[in-house]
């Protein structure tokens, strides 16, 4: 591999050399521009050229990828894989727990697979169901089921449903709850992907929430995801 560095402090030369090679609409580079402003562009460069870059914003405990671009004559030498993993390790200490985006164009949703991404569980967009959500996550988190539905324990868990209104369906996630000594703040976060209109249900020490998840937590600002760091019944 070239000699290849990571900035996450780009000069204004550099943006301008990503606008003369970037294959995106010219209606695209104000998002770009807004995220050099922001100190949210991390780019590759080569002998100080840049030669790929990532283009992102940060929300509550995921960093949304806006656009991402490596430069023709330099595809497939490992550039986004980089970008990804400086930016994993400049997040990985503080709230941020993955990254998620939406595929535009859709085929480049193959080259995200490739760098680890997964799809959105089935359903949970119902308003963009032409858009193809994914997302990776690299915190240190509970981020899929731990055991069989038979084997989960009755009394402190939880479960979600892709549905606000599941009926008589099993859950789509479900752990059993490990809190720390203060009884509230689990022992790891569980993050799952999906629609905050989605059913939550939550079983800890003899009291029991079920109902939306936005509504288990109104002071969450997560919408494209379930965080739970800690248990909050009345």
């Amino acid at each position: 591999m070239d000699n290849i560095k990571i900035t996450f402090s780009p000069t204004q030369e550099q943006v301008d050399q990503i606008y003369c090679w970037t294959t995106f609409p010219e209606s695209n580079w104000s998002s770009i521009q807004m995220c050099f402003q922001k100190g949210n562009l991390c780019v590759a460069t080569i002998k100080n050229k840049p030669v790929g870059f990532f283009a992102y914003r940060l929300e509550s405990i995921s960093i949304f990828i806006i656009i991402a671009e490596t430069k023709e004559d330099q595809k497939n030498k490992g550039i986004a894989k980089l970008i990804k993993t400086e930016l994993e390790k400049k997040y990985r200490d503080i709230e941020y727990k993955a990254f998620n985006l939406y595929c535009e164009p859709k085929s480049s949703q193959f080259i995200w697979k490739k760098l680890g991404f997964e799809y959105y569980t089935e359903k949970e967009r119902k308003s963009n169901n032409d858009l193809i959500y994914m997302y990776s996550i690299f915190g240190d988190v509970i981020e899929s089921s731990t055991n069989s539905y038979e084997q989960l324990e009755k009394d402190n868990t939880i479960e979600i449903w892709n549905s606000y209104n599941p009926k008589d369906k099993p859950p789509i996630f479900f752990s059993n709850i490990d809190c720390q000594s203060d009884g509230i703040t689990l022992r790891k976060p569980i993050l799952f992907f999906g629609d905050y209109d989605w059913k939550i249900r939550i079983k800890y020490s003899g009291k029991i929430y079920e109902g939306r998840y936005k509504d288990y937590d109104r002071s969450s600002k997560v919408y494209e995801c379930f965080y739970i760091e800690k248990v909050k019944i009345d």
